[in-house]
């Protein structure tokens, strides 16, 4: 008897997660408050500020790493376990993945399945259920992306539920005797 597929919890890498810890936008700050040179984030960690020209005009803001030139508009917060400092650095350094990257096929079908049909909406009204500003295209392809996810949704779930019948079925008299 086989075990469950790799991909049944969902995750398929051991990565850690942009999800899983706190994290700081530069961006969000600079529409939220005056940025200045520096910036103290938590745990005391002071972070220096460099705006760089943007092509259409304007500044943009982003974080500069204290040991590199490198900068970068996001940084996560992390905890060093040996001591009571805290660690900052961005996706690619803290060696993190997205969500979405360590999706297995039943949590993105779920995913494309919520997408559509938060922008499908019906309206009982309409001919077809087609809400007034929508493009008759537009629905038409919204329509097929929530049935497609829908299908690949049910695949997996009848796929996962064939397995735990597997597993809750008796062994032969034979096989439990050794």
């Amino acid at each position: 008897m086989t075990g469950l597929p790799s991909d049944w919890s969902g995750r398929r890498s051991t990565k850690r997660r942009t999800d899983d810890y706190p994290s700081i936008d530069v961006r969000e700050m600079a529409r939220n408050f005056k940025l200045d040179t520096y910036v103290i984030l938590a745990g005391g960690v002071l972070t220096t500020l460099e705006w760089k020209q943007c092509h259409f005009g304007g500044t943009s803001p982003y974080f500069k790493y204290p040991n590199s030139d490198a900068r970068a508009c996001i940084l996560y917060r992390c905890w060093i376990e040996s001591g009571q400092a805290d660690q900052y650095g961005c996706q690619k350094c803290l060696d993190m993945v997205h969500p979405v990257e360590n999706e297995g096929e039943l949590e993105r079908a779920v995913r494309r399945n919520h997408k559509a049909v938060n922008r499908r909406i019906y309206d009982r009204s309409r001919p077809a259920g087609k809400p007034l500003w929508m493009r008759w295209s537009t629905w038409a392809r919204l329509s097929h992306q929530f049935t497609e996810s829908a299908i690949v949704r049910f695949e997996q779930h009848e796929r996962i539920i064939k397995l735990l019948k597997r597993f809750d079925q008796p062994k032969p008299a034979r096989e439990r005797n050794k």
